[in-house]
């Protein structure tokens, strides 16, 4: 089995903005500062159990990654996990409307 850990570096950042638009651009770092290299290596080994480098990439915006993971498959890096089996339409139908009530 392959595993992927997608990790989205705004994590590593101290304090939330809430509502916040896109448009606005990044978080000022003096409102916001980042974790340090210590902060973040000791999550990432204590919390996501890694112990050293492992392949992959970084890309700055989310639309980037399925790019690279299609290539990735297609390297044959990685396989595309197997295909869902479809759902009765009215499972399907309470699984869309998860978390909207």
């Amino acid at each position: 089995m392959q595993r992927v850990l997608d990790l989205d570096l705004d994590f590593f950042v101290y304090g939330v903005e809430h509502w916040r638009d896109r448009d606005h651009g990044r978080l000022d770092p003096e409102d916001y500062p980042a974790w340090s290299l210590h902060e973040t290596l000791a999550f990432l080994q204590t919390g996501c159990g890694l112990t050293g480098r492992l392949p992959g990439f970084v890309v700055e915006h989310h639309g980037e990654l399925f790019a690279r993971w299609r290539d990735a498959i297609d390297a044959g890096v990685l396989r595309a996990p197997p295909a869902r089996p479809r759902r009765h339409p009215a499972t399907e139908a309470a699984y869309s409307t998860r978390g909207r009530i």
